[in-house]
């Protein structure tokens, strides 16, 4: 039995030898099993400009990589998809450098589903630069006036703001026109500093690069896209790719909207068998009569819409809904661990059966003399 038990341990010893010798190829190790990682997203770092609408459930978070490297995030979806907000930010995104850097971090309003992982982006990544709406925390109302909103999330979303950088933005129309990277950005809204709704503080963003035009809505409801459509010419508010209103809601994509932005694609950011029942059918079917190709984070995964000299290029990420690369120890160290488990135990055991046979006959014979 001793015997086996060191056949067993030599065994395990090779086993776990071999394992750490392919370390030596390591890089040709990974790129093999990244081969797929590598393929989509070689392609997605060919255009000059991405958005990335990520899955993070009935929840909003867009990221955008400009052509000059700089990165802006658009909401940061809810508390409990921060981690999967963390990840993707981390692996899907071209860093030039271990120091990940968000040059914007805009929230559209104060909404737990919006800002919930807001923390978690000032905690992991060096963000710059803050926009947030012309809404105030409690404490802030009573020192400067305007209107609050009570939520424990937006207080320490705003405090996390205030204790890593010192930029901070309050926007509204007009207020802030940006030039990042060849690309301009216009905010189309709010108009008013207070809106009894809070959704109406998300502003609708327009941006332009190398003549494709995205909008951005947030939450923003019919009444704020009206609004839009009235001070605007239908001609500047028409797009390539629009983010379908509040996930596809009823109070959003409202007609006269749609015929002015008239969307080549359309993006809901959406959750999987929510309870609000979004998107309604009937904006799903507004859409459709627009002609609008629809891509919804709930059925696609993360999307992403890359601009590639005149083209729109369109990367549907449905790996487990985030990419990841795979690193060698994920392998290794499990496959180290189960395998020495097998050898010792099982073999083992069948060691310890033979033994019991053996003495059982042993007795027999014995007992027979």
């Amino acid at each position: 039995m001793r015997k086996n038990l060191k056949i067993r341990i030599l065994i395990c010893i090779i086993f776990v030898g071999i394992l750490c010798l392919s370390f030596i190829f390591e890089n040709k190790i990974e790129n093999w099993l990244n081969k797929d990682f590598f393929a989509t997203f070689e392609q997605i770092n060919e255009c000059d400009f991405k958005v990335h609408y990520i899955d993070v459930g009935q929840a909003d978070a867009i990221a955008i990589e400009f052509p000059n490297n700089e990165k802006m995030l658009i909401d940061s979806g809810e508390s409990s998809s921060k981690e999967v907000l963390k990840n993707y930010l981390t692996n899907a995104l071209s860093w030039n450098d271990d120091e990940k850097i968000i040059n914007y971090f805009l929230i559209t309003h104060p909404h737990e589903d919006h800002i919930g992982g807001g923390v978690t982006v000032f905690e992991n990544f060096k963000v710059l630069n803050f926009y947030r709406p012309t809404v105030y925390t409690k404490q802030e109302s009573n020192e400067t006036g305007g209107f609050y909103y009570s939520s424990a999330i937006f207080d320490k979303v705003v405090e996390a703001s205030k204790q890593e950088i010192d930029c901070v933005t309050m926007f509204f129309n007009n207020s802030t026109e940006m030039i990042i990277g060849n690309c301009e950005i216009d905010f189309l809204s709010p108009k008013k500093l207070i809106y009894e709704n809070v959704n109406n503080y998300s502003p609708i963003l327009r941006l332009s690069y190398n003549k494709k035009v995205f909008i951005f809505t947030g939450d923003a409801e019919k009444e704020i896209e009206k609004e839009v459509v009235l001070n605007y010419p239908i001609e500047y508010l028409k797009a390539d790719v629009l983010k379908v209103g509040h996930h596809g809601s009823n109070t959003s994509s409202c007609e006269e909207f749609l015929d002015a932005v008239s969307p080549t694609v359309s993006i809901i950011s959406v959750g999987a068998d929510n309870t609000y029942g979004h998107p309604t059918d009937k904006i799903i079917k507004r859409l459709e009569e627009h002609n609008s190709n629809i891509y919804r984070t709930d059925k696609n995964g993360n999307i992403v819409i890359g601009v590639k000299s005149d083209d729109l290029l369109i990367f549907v990420l449905k790996n487990d809904n985030i990419p990841i690369k795979i690193e060698l120890w994920y392998i290794i160290v499990p496959l180290a661990i189960g395998g020495c488990y097998i050898i010792l135990t099982i073999k083992i055991k069948k060691s310890k059966d033979n033994y019991k046979n053996l003495k059982s006959k042993t007795n027999k014979k014995v007992k027979k003399a």
